[in-house]
């Protein structure tokens, strides 16, 4: 292996994250403001801080009333929850799941803003929360509304089945905005102006000790109701029989001219995703899980044309008392060999808490092979936390070193019983 001639040296640096959270009684206020990676011996963009308030009006009244709380989040605050549906429908392709967690049917959901609420557009939101001892578990109501005129509703309905199981329904509906202006000249994609759009999402689910599933249904109408709704369809099941569990789903959609609510196109047709995963030496400190996962995806390319997809991963935890350990490896294009990619990672809870991690991807096509190392040291007290964190990266083509990147980054957080401060920032020298 030989170098790449002509190095020279670049350094950037960032404020990814500063905020403040102040909490009264039946009140939070949160602030957040960020500076992007900025050279040297340039002037960063200055963002509008992102700001959010959130009172829970009920918590004013007395007890009776406190059981059926109303809280308003006012500023810059975006949704999340099942809104990320109507955006990217499809299944995660790059998640073994071993342990025993399963998405319930979710709602829409508007938490105070981070760093990356900065510039976003005011908003306001409303929600009403009942919860009973009735086979009517849980009610929940959302609305959301912002100043470009998107408006967001969403509702939940929980219901018991058993001491351990329930049946969950939800719903999401929006107003949203598409266009495609831009294209390139084999693709058949037709060109169209900015159009409004309605979209909406349903999900049922059903959550017992052993079996669990999540069916999703999201509609997307043009603004010709007659005309009939885009559709997509998944769903999501898991079986558990003491240390084994088994994760199985599967995508499909109607129209392969779909566009969803983040205003891109669903390029993703069809997906088939089996995850087995087993739990071997399950003492109290001491524990392995054995994970697997097959996908099979139905993909639009570049040029239109329709591939279908393979891809196979595996997984290994282990586990002691005082550490954990993650290896995983990954082969994309199985008949042609495209992407092969791996990542290993320690941690250990005690002395600092460090914890490494190394990973690489190679693409046999290109020969291009990717190495990534970091190392991260932690503290957690009682009323202040911290982290270090220096990594490196290097990209290597046919033997040679194209890009060396090193990263360093702080953070920390303190707060008290009403306040909290966090802040981030970090330092990128870029070798070329």
């Amino acid at each position: 292996m030989c170098l790449a001639q002509n190095f020279s040296a670049e350094t950037k640096y960032s404020v990814p994250l500063v905020s403040a959270k102040y909490s009264v009684s039946g009140a939070t206020l949160k602030t957040a403001w960020k500076i992007p990676q900025t050279e040297l011996n340039q002037n960063p963009d200055f963002f509008v801080p992102a700001w959010g308030l959130a009172i829970d009006f009920f918590n004013f009244f007395d007890d009776k009333t406190k059981s059926v709380p109303f809280p308003v989040v006012a500023g810059t605050v975006t949704p999340s929850g099942a809104i990320s549906r109507l955006k990217k429908p499809s299944l995660s392709s790059s998640t073994v799941a071993i342990r025993n967690s399963f998405s319930d049917a979710s709602m829409l959901f508007v938490p105070l803003p981070g760093a990356s609420n900065c510039e976003k557009p005011l908003a306001l939101s409303t929600s009403l929360k009942i919860k009973t001892d009735s086979p009517v578990k849980k009610i929940n109501v959302t609305l959301y509304s912002n100043e470009k005129n998107d408006f967001l509703e969403s509702a939940l309905i929980q219901l018991k089945t058993g001491k351990k199981s329930h049946i969950s329904f939800s719903t999401t509906a929006g107003q949203f905005v598409k266009s495609n202006t831009t294209s390139k000249w084999f693709s058949a994609t037709r060109l169209f102006p900015e159009t409004q759009f309605f979209a909406t999402n349903y999900q049922a689910s059903l959550i017992t000790p052993w079996f669990k599933t999540l069916e999703t249904v999201n509609l997307f109408y043009e603004q010709n109701f007659f005309s009939g709704p885009q559709a997509t369809f998944s769903s999501e099941n898991q079986l558990k029989l003491k240390h084994f569990l088994l994760n199985f789903a599967f995508f499909c959609i109607s129209d392969k001219e779909l566009f969803t609510a983040s205003s891109t196109r669903q390029k993703t047709l069809g997906q088939i995703k089996i995850n087995p995963a087993i739990t071997a030496f399950p003492l109290k400190n001491l524990k392995t899980q054995f994970g697997a996962l097959c996908l099979l995806e139905q993909k639009i390319q570049s040029d239109e044309q329709i591939r279908l997809e393979k891809k196979l991963s595996g997984q290994i935890n282990f586990y002691t008392k005082n550490t954990f350990s993650k290896l995983i490896i990954s082969a994309e294009g199985i008949d042609s060999a495209e992407k092969f990619s791996g990542s290993f990672c320690h941690n250990l809870y005690r002395l600092a808490n460090p914890s490494e991690t190394v990973s690489f991807t190679f693409a046999p096509k290109d020969n291009k092979l990717k190495l990534k190392f970091g190392q991260k040291i932690s503290f957690n007290k009682k009323n202040c936390s911290g982290s270090f964190f220096a990594g490196t990266t290097s990209v290597i083509i046919n033997d040679k070193i194209d890009s060396l990147r090193t990263e360093i980054k702080m953070s920390c957080q303190a707060k008290t019983k009403r306040l909290s401060v966090s802040a981030s920032a970090g330092l990128f020298f870029n070798i070329l």
